[in-house]
């Protein structure tokens, strides 16, 4: 016999299984669910699925704001674009010591719910992941890879003054000339700057640094990366080349 008829075959024999032992079955072929309501009429139906390929390649975006985020599934079809909210959440502040942090954890919590929601819908396949969030906020990774603190918020005042403190080591036009980002207090460098003129120990022993959807992708793979979109609000990105510029960072202490 064919591979085709083999896997009609195959379905047949799993399909009279589920029937007499009324239970569900799910595979990375097939899935089948019986219903007994209508026992006496039409005593048990399949829903088969993926068998013929037509399960639905989504991808899987997370929106986070600063003030809550959400997961969506999105599909092309010969309709257009589909979406669909699988979950939203509150982002909630902390405030500890008079400084504000963003609960890296628990955003990474409602991400897993998210994915746990989509795997549980029987026609979705994910294709791709992609993280979006507000720029410019970062988290030091340490040697052994863990997170080493929780992050500031670019809310925190800890920024305050960083950038006229900056500017006494480089001009504010020169500084604008190598970014073209406009100038605010919160940006990564002038973060970085703070941090260090503060002593911060997680930026001493750190290993590396990922801004937050990079560091949401690194707890979610394992995979350290720089997207260079998120990369473009930090106030250290040479635009032309597209690559970190090292005198800033170094003059910011790093």
């Amino acid at each position: 016999p064919t591979r085709r008829s083999s896997d009609l075959y195959y379905l047949l024999s799993v399909c009279i299984y589920s029937i007499l032992c009324g239970k569900n079955i799910r595979n990375n072929i097939f899935s089948i669910k019986t219903n007994t309501e209508y026992r006496g009429v039409i005593p048990y139906f399949c829903i088969v699925k993926n068998l013929f390929n037509i399960m639905k390649h989504c991808f899987f975006a997370v929106d986070l704001g600063a003030t809550s985020g959400r997961t969506i599934l999105g599909a092309f079809t010969p309709q257009g674009l589909e979406l669909q909210d699988v979950n939203r959440f509150p982002n909630h502040l902390i405030e500890v010591g008079g400084h504000y942090y963003w609960d890296i954890y628990e955003l990474y919590r409602h991400i897993l719910e998210g994915l746990k929601l989509a795997a549980r819908m029987d026609d979705v396949q994910i294709t791709s992941i992609g993280i979006d969030t507000w720029g410019v906020d970062f988290v030091c990774v340490g040697k052994e890879g863990g997170l080493l603190r929780q992050p500031y918020s670019y809310r925190d005042p800890h920024t305050m003054g960083a950038p006229e403190a900056f500017f006494a080591r480089v001009p504010r036009k020169q500084v604008y000339g190598w970014t073209g980002i406009q100038i605010m207090n919160f940006n990564s460098l002038f973060q970085l700057r703070a941090a260090r003129g503060e002593g911060m120990s997680a930026l001493e022993n750190a290993a590396s640094v990922l801004f937050m959807p990079d560091a949401l992708s690194y707890l979610l793979t394992g995979e350290k990366v720089c997207e260079y979109t998120i990369l473009s609000t930090s106030q250290f990105m040479e635009p032309r080349t597209r690559e970190i510029d090292g005198a800033l960072l170094r003059e910011a202490g790093v």
